[in-house]
């Protein structure tokens, strides 16, 4: 009875982990564009950031439906969770989405949970 309940849970965390990072890879690639993300990096000081503008959303929602779909688990929830600290320490912390100049405490511990969200699941998958 209790693994029916461990496989439950682990398959809701991978719905509403990986729906998050469908709905963030969306949003970032039809309603933000690539021009406004690459102005962003280049504000960040990130080298690359027309590249980046593209891979971030693109790996973010190509995560986030391998994460639903349970697909590799174990490898594909590193780069979203790569993607979800970098944004919560360089974005949310110190950078356009800080609150003037202050971090945005709540997005910060948003993205933590995220990718403490996928470390679980990462870990936690068959081999």
């Amino acid at each position: 009875m209790a693994d029916i309940s461990l496989t439950r849970a682990l398959q809701a965390q991978r719905v509403l982990t990986g729906g998050a990072f469908v709905i963030a890879g969306c949003t970032q690639l039809f309603l933000i564009g690539n021009d406004r993300l690459e102005l962003l990096f280049m504000q960040l000081g990130l080298p690359l950031a027309f590249l980046l503008a593209w891979l971030v959303p693109l790996v973010g929602l190509g995560a986030g439906i391998a994460v639903i779909c349970n697909y590799r688990v174990r490898h594909t929830a590193w780069p979203a969770l790569l993607i979800a600290l970098g944004v919560a320490f360089t974005v949310y912390w110190y950078g356009p989405g800080s609150i003037k100049g202050a971090p945005n405490w709540t997005q910060v511990f948003v993205h933590l949970v995220l990718a403490s969200n996928l470390l679980v699941l990462a870990l936690s998958a068959k081999r």
